[in-house]
């Protein structure tokens, strides 16, 4: 049985998006209603997702077949699945920071599929991307939203390397 030695990371990069129409709430208490909105009711701080922690899988071995190393971006719980053994390392659940209007509704759409690439070419994918964000995500009374990301890598069998790529997360106003 041969063994190949896969460290994995995955790199976010950062994604800056454009601010579009929220509905008006009503907040007497929170900044004046001509700060928080522009003309027109459109929220007037435009988007934006910071990248605090990129998401990391940490290292496996891989023997004869595929695999999976899937985290869960709740608990930070590494499972490890198929012809794949846990080295250990750190295993990082992705963190971002979404800043914007106070108070102001979004939505935040991970990509179904993620493509990562090793330094001799390999190919993994992680699949099954999950947040722990709340079913209608807000932003707090400073205009912060802070969540935790992760996935499931599949390894068909023979990769090798550390992989990496880019998870495009985009973030829209309601």
């Amino acid at each position: 049985m041969q063994s190949f030695m896969i460290r994995v990371s995955i790199l976010v990069g950062l994604l800056l998006v454009a601010p579009l129409p929220v509905a008006a709430e009503s907040c007497r208490l929170c900044a004046p209603q001509a700060e928080r909105l522009s003309q027109g009711g459109r929220p007037s701080v435009p988007l934006r997702i910071e990248i605090e922690t990129a998401l990391d899988l940490g290292r496996v071995a891989q023997g004869a077949g595929g695999g999976a190393v899937e985290l869960d971006p709740r608990t930070g719980t590494r499972r490890v699945a198929g012809a794949l053994a846990d080295l250990g390392g750190m295993a990082l659940t992705g963190k971002a920071t979404v800043t914007g209007t106070p108070f102001a509704r979004i939505r935040i759409d991970l990509p179904a599929r993620v493509r990562l690439q090793s330094t001799s070419g390999d190919i993994a994918e992680v699949v099954q991307m999950q947040s722990d964000l709340p079913p209608a995500p807000t932003l707090n009374e400073e205009g912060l939203l802070r969540f935790t990301f992760g996935g499931k890598m599949l390894l068909k069998g023979g990769e090798s390397g550390t992989f990496r790529g880019s998870v495009p997360i985009s973030a829209e106003y309601e």
